[in-house]
């Protein structure tokens, strides 16, 4: 017996209003108070550290850690 998944959260909004939504993104917060659009060595550091978190993780999946 299968269902059918009923839509949630931004499913259940028509296109034209997801679409208002999206370009909403990141305007709550002014230009001066974004932490990696005034200081790039701060964001450098982010990117670097995720990316070694991500291949950390893959690393200790493929060894069954």
């Amino acid at each position: 017996m299968t269902e059918t998944k009923k839509p949630k959260g931004f499913a259940l909004l028509s296109p034209s209003r997801r679409s208002e939504m999206g370009s909403m993104g990141g305007q709550s917060v002014k230009p001066e108070n974004r932490a990696f659009s005034v200081n790039t060595d701060l964001a450098s550091k982010a990117g670097k550290l995720g990316g070694l978190a991500k291949k950390r993780a893959l690393t200790d999946r493929e060894n069954g850690a």
